[in-house]
């Protein structure tokens, strides 16, 4: 596992990371080009990794020890079950909607949401 101990405003930098994956996939539905559609997805994917390196070394440091397999549990739970309910979603909006449009719409709403989570003040201070 990586560790994230000595890096200092880790709530801004992983709610930076989690807007620009936001960007990310905007970006992907509004343009055509294959180059900047590779480069947009290798950003995603970075942004995606300095997220999630950030979030588990957070929750290695911040729960207690005996809870950690619970919380760990509970986490992976949530996010892997609401999965397949997100994918058939985005399938049947792609159906009614188009692709690009799906793209612009969920790029917005998860760069809104990081913009929301750095508005509590308990993200701004985790260091």
């Amino acid at each position: 596992m990586g560790n994230a101990r000595n890096l200092h405003k880790r709530g801004y930098i992983a709610y930076a990371s989690w807007f620009s994956i936001g960007a990310m996939i905007l970006l992907l539905g509004i343009q055509k080009n294959l180059w900047v559609s590779l480069v947009a997805a290798a950003m995603l994917g970075a942004a995606a990794t300095s997220f999630g390196l950030i979030w588990t070394s957070s929750l290695q440091e911040i729960v207690p020890s005996d809870l950690l397999g619970r919380v760990s549990s509970i986490d992976f739970l949530g996010s892997y079950t609401l999965m397949p309910l997100g994918y058939a979603l985005a399938g049947w909006a792609t159906d009614k909607v188009g692709a690009p449009f799906v793209f612009i719409v969920a790029g917005a709403v998860v760069s809104a949401l990081a913009v929301l989570a750095l508005l509590h003040p308990a993200i701004r201070r985790m260091d």
